[in-house]
Order: structure tokens, then sequence, then C-alpha cells
């Protein structure tokens, strides 16, 4: 009674205890006895096996058991006594063969798994190989074609080069030329009005060449059409068929048209404004100057009529050609009327 109420109080006060275990052999099995005076099913108690040990956990109770020899734990039975309250766990012994048997399993085991742990590192070995195969093509094809690239552009930058220098040049020969037109039109003096009015001709000639021919190239045709008018405006200055103009003002003529020379660099093209009557001129434009922009306005009464319908323009890197067809295929002996009787 006695031992009875000191488990129950044991169990109540929730006290864990490793109940008594006895092992014995019979024959190629392993019996394994444990009292458990306080259980009143099995169902209320869990086993564990393991081939080298067991383990049991119940109510108030806590075993783990090493066994003495390896057993095959998946083929145990396990039997409790509810008079006695004693669990029997009978488990098969393993044999010596069966042991060699289960450690070759574990060994080819063992050795298929390296086996196919290394053909899976030899496979992820060969595709980073094959990746960086890949990258370095990659790289070298980017190499070669940033390579290309660059040689391209040195080539580029080299005409360029060559095509500035050549335009320089150009532009050099023709204010050498206008400067060589200018020294002999000062020291020949004034001249007759005919010799004028064949430099306007050429000067309207090549103004037409540089406005209307879409081909070759424009600013050496632009530079020698300049220098030819600003011979021309020379000879008529000289011939005393011109009154004073603006500074950056010139003109020729031929017998069809009249052309004037706005000799400014950096004219904005869409500022330009041009107004244009029978007997009157009115040019209004703006220029680039450094950073800044300047305004232009030019303001002409004719010595002659013009047709206002076909006016004419061509803006160049220095300067601008404005062309107007005359009414009547005349020369004039001036471009302004004069401003008193007398003129």
């Amino acid at each position: 009674v006695c031992r009875e109420a000191s488990r129950a109080c044991r169990a109540f006060m929730g006290t864990i205890v490793a109940p008594d275990a006895t092992t014995r052999t019979e024959g190629d099995l392993l019996l394994v006895s444990i009292s458990l005076p306080s259980l009143r099913k099995a169902g209320e108690l869990d086993l564990q096996l393991a081939p080298d040990r067991l383990e049991l956990t119940a109510p108030g109770y806590h075993l783990v058991q090493p066994l003495a020899q390896r057993v095959r734990d998946s083929e145990a039975t396990a039997k409790f006594d509810k008079k006695k309250r004693v669990l029997t766990v009978t488990l098969p012994i393993v044999s010596l063969d069966d042991s060699n048997a289960e450690g070759e399993a574990e060994a080819a085991a063992a050795a298929a798994a390296e086996v196919e742990a290394a053909e899976a590192a030899k496979a992820a070995s060969d595709a980073h190989l094959l990746r960086a195969e890949k990258e370095e093509e990659a790289a070298e094809a980017a190499v070669r074609a940033a390579g290309e690239r660059l040689e391209a552009a040195r080539s580029a930058l080299l005409k360029a080069q060559q095509a500035q220098q050549a335009a320089a040049d150009r532009r050099s020969a023709a204010r050498a030329k206008a400067a060589e037109v200018r020294s002999k039109a000062s020291s020949q003096g004034r001249t007759g009005t005919a010799a004028a009015s064949a430099a306007t001709g050429a000067a309207a000639g090549a103004f037409r060449g540089v406005a209307e021919d879409a081909g070759g190239d424009q600013a050496e045709r632009t530079e020698k059409a300049n220098a030819t008018a600003l011979q021309a405006g020379e000879g008529l200055a000289a011939a005393g068929g011109a009154r004073p103009l603006p500074g950056w003002i010139s003109w020729r003529q031929d017998l069809a048209a009249v052309a004037f020379i706005m000799e400014v660099p950096g004219i904005v093209e869409s500022s330009l404004c041009v107004s244009v009557q029978p007997r009157q001129l009115r040019v209004a434009f703006r220029a680039s100057a450094g950073e800044a922009l300047r305004d232009y306005v030019a303001e002409l009464a004719l010595a002659g009529e013009v047709l206002t319908a076909e006016v004419r323009h061509h803006v160049a890197e220095l300067n601008m050609m404005l062309v107007l067809a005359k009414r009547e295929g005349v020369m004039w002996d001036r471009l302004q009327p004069p401003t008193d009787a007398g003129g």
C-alpha cells in the first residue's frame, strides 16, 4: 500500500524516474524487460528503437537503454503484461553475416554517394569552364569591336582634320586673292563704268555657282565668289557707281541682277527678314558675336526697279549674299538715287 501510494504521489507531483530494466539472450533474440508499476495501459507509453539502443517514455518514466548487441530494430516486438506491469521487448540479434552484409551495403551506398557527388562536381566544373570560355570569347569580341571602333574614329578624325585644313587653306587663298584685287584696284585709281560692269558680271556668275550648284565643295566656291565679288565692288567704288553703304555691305551688278554681300560672319539664317519694293530694299538679321547676338538692319533706296518676287539669298559661314532681279536689263550707274537735285 505504501509503495502504491508513493508511486501515485510521484505521478501526481510529476516526478520522472528511470524504470528498472533487465536484458537476457535467448538464442538469436535479445529480450529487454522493463518494470512499469504505475503504468495503467500500454497506450500511454512511447517506445523508440535503434540498432544499438532502446528509448522509452511514459507518464512518470523515461528510459534510455543501450543494447549490448546490435539488433534489427525494424523486426522487434513488444508485449505489456497488465498484471505484472512489465513491458517485454523482443529484438532479433544481428548475426555476423547480416552485420557484414549491412556494412557492405552501407559501404556500397557511401561509395555510390561519393561517385554521384563526384559526377555532380565534375558536371558543375564543366559548366563553369564552358561559361568561362564563352565569357572569354565575348570579352575578346568586345575588345576587337572596341579596337575597330577606335580605329574608325581615328580615321574619321584624321579626315575631318584634313578637310578642316583644306578649307582653311582655301579661305586663306581666297583672302589673299581678295587682298591682291584690292591692292590692284587701289593702285589703278578710278576705272571706267564698263570695267566695273565686267567685274560685276563675273561676281554675279560666281554667286550663281555658289547658290545653285548642290555638289562640290561649297565653302571653296563661296570663298571664290566672295573674292570675285570683292574685286567687282572695288571696281564699282572706283568708278563712282556706288553711294556710301554700311561698312559691312558691298554690291555688284550685271544686266540681269544686282547682288549685295553682307560681310558679317555667323549670320543666323532663321532670323533673316528681307522686304523688297520696286525701288527699296530692307534687310534685317541677327549674327553671333561670341556668346552674344547682334542685330543688323539696313534700308536702301534703289536707283532702278527690281522684281519683288525674284529674290534669292545664300548664307555662308563668313557672309551672306542677296540677289535681286532687275526689271529692265540695263546697267545702273549707281546703286542709290541722288539725295539732292544735283545728285
